[in-house]
């Protein structure tokens, strides 16, 4: 009967951690910070703007450059295809093989994990209204309306892992895919002081929506006694916050530039958060020299619906310069800070309902909550216009893209499953051409980093 219970050990052992990694698998905190590349020119310089720019970034980068619009004005700006790649050897740690006394504590055949999706979407609308004296004229107003998308992540992870020894076997397949999008909508006023000062706020709602779907397959082998285990979940959630913004543009010259501003740690309204998870094991338990055999199996549900759930982003101060001779060359660079952030993320009842054969059902109700930290983060963006003729401007820049996420350490729970610290940095190109009032810029943005992924072990 030894190695029976050797059996059942490590199925009940492995089966309960692959629950409680899709149950704390999280993808809501932004693991950075720099939003997709929005606007037409500042997008192709690297994200660069605070200081002279105009064009549908403002709204969020800074609300005080609407005040150059000078006619009933349509800012569009879209990615049309969009891809993600991440790639992670050694997903799976190694460690002392004990898989007795510590299933999770297993070393063997190290495999990767892998993640590649596709997408496209819309970046950004704005629609501005023009009123008082003629633009640069001290009394020039304009109020905005803006739809923009900063920021999505759509990702999927595929991994693989199989281990062997002496005559026992453990294979685990995991699998997740998630898409997490944020949407900023709201108006913006923006006031020319006088002709060298411009001032700018902005109320943006928040709102953010997240779907994930997560599997876990898992089998155990030792002689004759076999272990299945399968796990699904889903996560449904949305909230909506508010984002305050304020901005200044002044030019101590025709040709120099500053910029301010400041964006206040969001302010929470409503939320929602759903999460279901479902965990069906089974185990054929026997012994090859007495002829005994017996199979068993287990089901269990659990549940988290809450409306205690909400992501918040950070204060944001950025500071820009920018240099510019009308249709020749332009220079700009911006640097933001982001502030500390810890908050919880949801909190609520987690009922786990027992149906497991022969057993009836029993309920566990826990309280559960999901503590959020993000560290401060310094990010730089820089870049240039060149005039290759009235009509054509090229434009190039780059950027870093900082992670907040604090340290990952090698751990064997699985509350930090999935989470990624990834320090990135990102290069835009592409041209402007200009057609009177038009600017049409075409264009794009290769972004690439290392770091760490929250791995199983």
């Amino acid at each position: 009967m030894r190695r029976t219970a050797q059996a059942v050990l490590i199925g009940a052992a492995t089966t309960v951690f692959s629950a409680h990694a899709i149950a704390q698998e999280r993808g809501q905190l932004w693991k950075s910070y720099q939003p997709y590349p929005m606007g037409g020119r500042t997008a192709t310089m690297g994200g660069a703007g605070v200081a002279f720019g105009k064009d549908s970034a403002m709204p969020l980068l800074n609300p005080a450059g609407l005040a150059q619009v000078d006619k009933h004005n349509i800012t569009l700006s879209a990615t049309i295809y969009n891809a993600h790649a991440i790639d992670s050897d050694g997903f799976f740690a190694t460690g002392p093989i004990n898989p007795i006394a510590d299933p999770n504590d297993i070393e063997g055949p190290i495999e990767g994990l892998r993640s590649q999706s596709f997408d496209s979407f819309p970046a950004s609308f704005v629609y501005s209204w023009p009123m008082g004296n003629e633009a640069g004229r001290a009394g020039h107003h304009v109020v905005s309306l803006s739809i923009l998308v900063p920021r999505r992540a759509q990702i999927e992870y595929r991994g693989r892992f199989g281990v062997g020894l002496a005559g026992s076997r453990i294979e685990e397949n995991i699998s997740n895919s998630s898409t997490i999008t944020g949407y900023y909508l709201g108006p913006s006023y923006a006031v020319q002081v006088s002709s060298k000062v411009r001032l700018g706020l902005a109320a943006m709602a928040l709102y953010h929506d997240v779907f994930a779907t997560n599997s876990l397959v898992q089998g155990t082998s030792i002689g004759g006694e076999s272990i299945r285990s399968f796990a699904t979940g889903t996560t449904e959630a949305s909230s909506w916050g508010l984002v305050p913004v304020v901005g200044l543009q002044y030019e101590p010259t025709s040709n120099f530039h500053l910029g301010l501003s400041v964006a206040v740690q969001s302010l929470q309204m409503v939320g929602k958060y759903d999460q279901n998870i479902s965990l069906d094991s089974s185990a054929d338990i026997g012994l090859v020299l007495d002829g005994l055999a017996s199979s068993t199996s287990e089901r269990t549900n659990e549940r988290l619906a809450t409306t205690d759930f909400g992501v918040r982003t950070p204060t944001h101060i950025t500071a820009g310069l920018g240099y510019q001779l009308q249709k020749v060359f332009a220079f700009a660079a911006d640097v933001h800070y982001y502030t500390p952030i810890e908050y919880d993320e949801y909190s609520g009842v987690r009922v786990i309902n027992d149906t497991s054969s022969g057993v009836g059902n029993s309920v566990i109700r826990l309280q559960e909550r999901n503590r959020v930290r993000g560290e401060q983060v310094v990010n730089v963006n820089a870049g240039v216009e060149i005039f290759l003729s009235d009509m054509v401007a090229l434009r190039a820049g780059g950027f870093t893209d900082f992670s907040p996420t604090p340290d990952i350490e090698v751990t064997q729970t699985a509350e930090r499953v999935l989470d990624r610290k990834v320090d990135m940095f990102g290069g835009t190109l592409g041209f402007g051409f200009l057609f009177g009032p038009v600017d049409l810029t075409v264009g794009g943005a290769y972004v690439g980093g290392k770091g760490q992924i929250g791995a199983l072990r």
